[in-house]
């Protein structure tokens, strides 16, 4: 079989302008059907657990029905750090992800993703394991400190299967906490002693 090589970018036949080689419909899905086999690892050592400073006005996965800080988060985050398909409008991106809990991540900045921006998203617990697929809209754009994604509608068994990655990622403590103050005195106590 022949097959011809083409210089410039490619475009669907019969589409208006330029359309890119991934239609909106292609989904995470069309992964499975297709068996293409997705890296979603970033680096080879696993990343040491850190303390992430959580601003006052982060918004991503609070609620904000409760006003204490230490308490409006809905969940634990945890360092996750892999790479996540995203299936937007017009192409497929991949994300390098930061944090993630159940109701939202943070990625690394990205050109081109904006606030308001919607993504089907391809969450990975193994690399050799299937994904949880979840929609998730750009909630925030801290520019190079990274984007918040917040999911949208998940369900309890797309709870469920975030709740079992998590399980296995270290726990990301908020620097604003009195345990995580004293954990740091603690240390620093040990260190010069």
């Amino acid at each position: 079989m022949l097959a011809r090589r083409a210089v410039g970018k490619a475009t669907l036949i019969g589409a208006a302008g330029d359309e890119p080689l991934l239609p909106p419909e292609a989904r995470a899905e069309d992964l499975r059907r297709v068996e293409l086999a997705v890296d979603v690892r970033v680096a080879r050592t696993p990343v040491p657990p850190r303390a992430v400073d959580v601003a006052d006005d982060d918004e991503s996965d609070f609620d904000e029905t409760d006003g204490s800080d230490s308490e409006r988060r809905r969940s634990p985050r945890g360092v996750y750090s892999r790479r996540v398909p995203a299936f937007g409008e017009r192409a497929m991106r991949v994300l390098v992800a930061r944090d993630l809990s159940v109701g939202g991540m943070r990625v690394e900045y990205l050109n081109g993703l904006g606030v308001g921006d919607r993504l089907h998203l391809a969450i990975y617990g193994s690399a050799a394991g299937e994904p949880t697929l979840v929609w998730g809209t750009v909630a925030r754009d801290d520019g190079h400190e990274g984007i918040g994604l917040v999911f949208d509608d998940v369900s309890d068994e797309t709870a469920e299967r975030i709740e079992k990655v998590l399980v296995d990622l270290p726990a990301i403590e908020s620097l604003h906490d009195d345990e995580a103050r004293a954990m740091g005195t603690v240390m620093t106590e040990i260190l010069e002693a």
